[in-house]
């Protein structure tokens, strides 16, 4: 994982092996830049709760902690750099967490295969009231839906926040297709559906099909990347 940050900061490893332990919210003085929450784990969720500063961000999915600690957000995908709506993604993700102090609640799994914490982040909105980021994006119509699982503890409500963007019309749902004709099939894997010529097709061994891409998207399968369908 990439370091990030003053060369003075420690690392979150020992937070990250802390938190796989079922004890660890039980002891105090955590030696890391994240710190326990004081608020009671979402009862829906699985995982650990904690507290940290968010130093920079890096799209509108991924951010930098405090400690040079890399996060992804569950449950969502953003437009990557020179993508439709990349740069919105990005300066929406600034304006809601960057320098600001969060509540990440992690799921079943707590980082990725690139040692990224995972986690569903709250931030108050300054009216006392919290904002899950995660949703929001969602909801503003700056990400789609992306479900790895086991982190599938709060599917539904995500779900149900992109499904408000695609009857909005908002953001991505503007121009779902970008600019291309729809297909009368396409191809789904366990994480996202393609267009039947898709190069990803081929290499997909337990495919479902679908006359329709909302019938996918309701599934919880997220766009294919390539092919754009």
């Amino acid at each position: 994982m990439r370091r990030h940050g003053r060369s003075r900061r420690r690392s979150l490893a020992p937070l990250l092996l802390a938190i796989i332990a079922s004890t660890v919210l039980a002891y105090g003085g955590m030696e890391s830049g994240c710190s326990p929450s004081k608020r009671p784990i979402d009862a829906a969720l699985v995982g650990d709760e904690l507290t940290a500063t968010v130093e920079r961000v890096l799209d509108g999915d991924s951010v930098v902690l405090e400690d040079g600690t890399g996060l992804r957000f569950i449950g969502i995908d953003c437009p990557e750099k020179d993508e439709p709506l990349s740069d919105v993604a990005r300066f929406r993700n600034r304006k809601l967490v960057e320098g600001r102090r969060v509540r990440l609640v992690t799921d079943s799994e707590k980082t990725d295969r690139y040692g990224r914490l995972l986690a569903y982040v709250w931030v108050e909105n300054g009216a006392g009231n919290e904002v899950l980021v995660n949703e929001e994006m969602l909801r503003e119509g700056l990400a789609t839906y992306y479900e790895v699982a086991p982190n599938n503890a709060m599917r539904d409500r995500l779900l149900a926040a992109q499904e408000e963007a695609r009857k909005a019309h908002r953001g991505l749902w503007s121009d779902p297709y970008q600019g291309r004709a729809p297909e009368k099939l396409y191809i789904g894997s366990s994480k996202r559906f393609h267009r039947p010529g898709c190069d990803s097709v081929k290499s997909i061994t337990k495919r479902t099909e679908f006359t329709d891409r909302e019938k996918a998207l309701s599934r919880g399968l997220s766009p294919c990347r390539q092919c754009k369908p």
